[in-house]
């Protein structure tokens, strides 16, 4: 094989690589535009967690309401009207479970995810008043992107 042919290996194989990347980004992009205008509630006591959430969910295209507190969440809850709530179990006043249940005796149809560091076994009350779901600290953010997808289709 001449240098002339390899050059034209590495410009085919680039050209093939470049599409394949340029129809991920193209299908990404759709994903984001479909998700405009999903709204979504994240409630977590710990600022640099409410921050990651709120930067990861706006670049894949949601609308993202904030709350630090349960108290906060109820009334965020009340003004913005998610289609989602990303909830926080641990969180000193009122709690994720006292936060579902609240909830819950009101709306009985917005999918509520509850974020733990602990596993199902400390969630289960919180299931048990209504939420739709869990996701376990450290979040790995695809599995997240997943749920949402699948409570919010």
């Amino acid at each position: 094989m001449t240098v002339f042919d390899k050059r034209k290996a590495i410009i085919r194989i680039s050209k093939l690589v470049l599409g394949r990347l340029l129809i991920l980004r193209n299908t990404r992009n759709k994903a984001v535009l479909e998700r405009k205008g999903r709204r979504i509630l994240a409630v977590d006591d710990t600022a640099d967690n409410l921050l990651l959430l709120q930067v990861f969910l706006e670049a894949e295209g949601f609308e993202v309401e904030v709350a630090d507190c349960g108290s906060a969440a109820l009334n965020r809850f009340q003004l913005c009207n998610p289609d989602l709530v990303l909830l926080d179990v641990m969180m000193p006043g009122m709690n994720g479970l006292e936060v579902t249940q609240e909830i819950r005796s009101n709306d009985h149809t917005t999918p509520i995810l509850l974020i733990s560091a602990h596993d199902k076994v400390q969630v289960q009350p919180g299931l048990d008043a209504g939420a739709n779901g869990y996701i376990q600290k450290p979040i790995d953010l695809s599995q997240l992107l997943s749920r949402i997808e699948a409570l919010t289709a």
